[in-house]
């Protein structure tokens, strides 16, 4: 193997370093702005929305039967858990 900190290595863990800080502060700014609820749609929805931008960009097929019922699911359930969150 290489140097482990070598200028590669540490550019590609930076740059993932960067990008879940930009998550974390999107979700703190979300959660200012917004209602609990409304972000955990939009966080159960967002793999259907990655799964639709790969296919439309070529960089991935369309998902299996497991992988869209995977998703169909995440997203009934962020809605079932708003829906008894806002009866309750």
């Amino acid at each position: 193997g290489g140097n482990l900190y070598d200028k590669d290595t540490l550019k590609r863990y930076s740059s993932y370093s960067i990008l879940w800080l930009l998550g974390i502060y999107t979700n703190i700014k979300a959660l200012e702005v917004g209602r609990v609820n409304t972000v955990i749609l939009v966080r159960s929805s967002t793999p259907i929305l990655v799964s639709l931008i790969e296919f439309l960009t070529g960089r991935s097929g369309i998902p299996t039967k497991r992988g869209c019922v995977s998703m169909l699911m995440m997203l009934v359930g962020g809605f079932l858990y708003v829906r008894k969150d806002l009866s309750a």
